[in-house]
Parts: structure tokens; C-alpha cells; sequence
């Protein structure tokens, strides 16, 4: 259960294993972006949550329920086979909270600079409607907490020809 982690120790995970691991040539490990997030999370979905327009403690780690983290996998994945996308612990995202892009973009990228990095996915100690596929967070990135954590995204970096 990697929590109480900071957005720094989020990145330097990524890096560490980046160096570690032997991917094949423009791909990498990261944190995934807010619009990577949010679409993992949806998985097809245009609802509340990736289960439908509403969410129980059978689904997802929130209160009233649930009283600490639990081990990831505890809960059923979402259609794609993500598990604890709702509840549990908030997830570090690699972008500055910024406003969304006015125009409609596929896949944006938050702002290059900022004060607060974001967070997606709500904590076992928020209610539902912190859990929806849609809510931001912010916090500011050398912060950790018993209820923030990361997961990572393998991505494509360059074109491989």
C-alpha cells in the first residue's frame, strides 16, 4: 500500500524504475496525466463512476463504510480491469491543477507550471461524491497523507518505427 507518499516520491518511483526496468526503446513509466486518469477510470463509461450513477462500499473504499486502506484488488476492477480507481487512497497525477483547455481537446495536458499538483479518485475517508470519475483535487506536490498514493502509466514517448 504505497501511501503518505508526496508527488516528489511519486516522480522519483517512476524514475527509479524507469532505470530499472528494461522497456522496450520510447516507452516509459510515469504518472499518469489528469485526462489519463480520468479516462482509465471511466473506462468506456460516461457516468458518475465507472459502475453507474451511483457507488456502495461493495464497489469502492469510502465512508461510511471503511475505516483505513485497504490492500489493492479488494474491490471489483472497472470494465477495463482497473482496480480502486474510486475510494481508497487519492492518486498523484503528473500535471499542475490548472482550469480545463477552453476548446475541446483529446488527451490535454494540464499547465506547465502551477502551485498545486492534482489528485484524482478520492480517499477512504471521503464520501461519495468525492469519488466521481469527474472530481478534481489539488494539493501541493511535497505533501503526503495516509490517504495519497499514485499508480503509474507505462506510455509511448517517441514513435517507434
Amino acid at each position: 500500500k504505497p501511501v503518505n507518499v508526496t508527488w516528489h516520491q511519486a516522480v522519483a518511483f517512476c524514475i527509479e524504475l524507469n532505470k530499472k526496468e528494461k522497456l522496450p526503446k520510447g516507452w516509459k513509466f510515469s504518472l499518469p496525466t489528469e485526462a489519463e486518469w480520468e479516462y482509465a477510470c471511466r473506462a468506456g463509461t460516461n457516468t458518475k463512476y465507472a459502475f453507474g450513477n451511483s457507488l456502495s462500499n461493495d464497489q469502492a473504499g469510502f465512508r461510511p463504510g471503511i475505516r483505513d486502506v485497504v490492500n489493492v484488488g479488494s474491490y471489483p476492477p472497472n470494465y477495463w480491469g482497473f482496480f480502486d480507481m474510486h475510494g481508497n487512497v487519492w492518486e498523484w497525477c503528473q500535471d499542475w491543477r490548472g482550469p480545463y483547455p477552453q476548446n475541446n481537446e483529446i488527451d490535454p495536458i494540464g499547465p506547465s507550471t502551477g502551485t498545486f499538483k492534482a489528485l484524482r479518485g478520492g480517499g477512504y475517508m471521503d464520501n461519495a461524491e468525492r469519488l466521481a470519475s469527474s472530481y478534481r483535487a489539488e494539493k501541493e506536490p511535497n505533501y503526503g497523507s495516509g490517504t495519497y498514493g499514485f499508480r503509474i502509466a507505462l506510455k509511448k514517448t517517441i514513435e517507434t518505427h
